[in-house]
């Protein structure tokens, strides 16, 4: 379906800027398979997609319009940012897939500081949640 269609070409081009800077560390993965849940994707198809694409047995697809291309983007800033920092390698992967898709440098950066942002209340969030549970205790 035109869904799955949709979710194969977010985690492959997500998986691609995972492994934009050569190493594709643990918070990274761990990032990738959290993202295929969210999409209802089991650990075990995200395992063998990750596989496929390291092996390079994978066409990377192109998104279908604008919307999916920012969505995809800033899934793929979200895989970069799993580590703390966006590589060189993952910048120039980022704004060139950007511009594949029409969008200019400055708009890939603002998509993923948007990301970094949400990120950030995520995780400030699970602190607050783990300190009231931590006092409940």
């Amino acid at each position: 379906t035109a869904d799955n269609a949709h979710t194969s070409g977010l985690l492959v081009w997500t998986i691609k800027t995972m492994s934009a800077d050569h190493v594709i560390d643990k918070d990274e993965r761990e990032m990738f398979f959290s993202v295929a849940a969210r999409r209802n994707v089991p650990r075990q198809s995200a395992e063998l997609m990750l596989a496929a694409v390291e092996a390079g047995t994978v066409e990377i697809p192109e998104p279908r319009d604008n919307f999916e291309a920012r969505e995809w983007l800033t899934a793929m800033a979200g895989m970069a940012l799993a580590d703390g920092n966006i590589s060189n390698e993952e910048w120039t992967l980022l704004q060139n897939a950007g511009a594949r898709c029409g969008l200019a440098a400055a708009d890939v950066r603002m998509l993923a500081q948007k990301e970094k942002y949400r990120l950030y209340q995520v995780a400030r969030g699970e602190l607050k949640t783990q300190k009231h549970l931590k006092f409940e205790a």
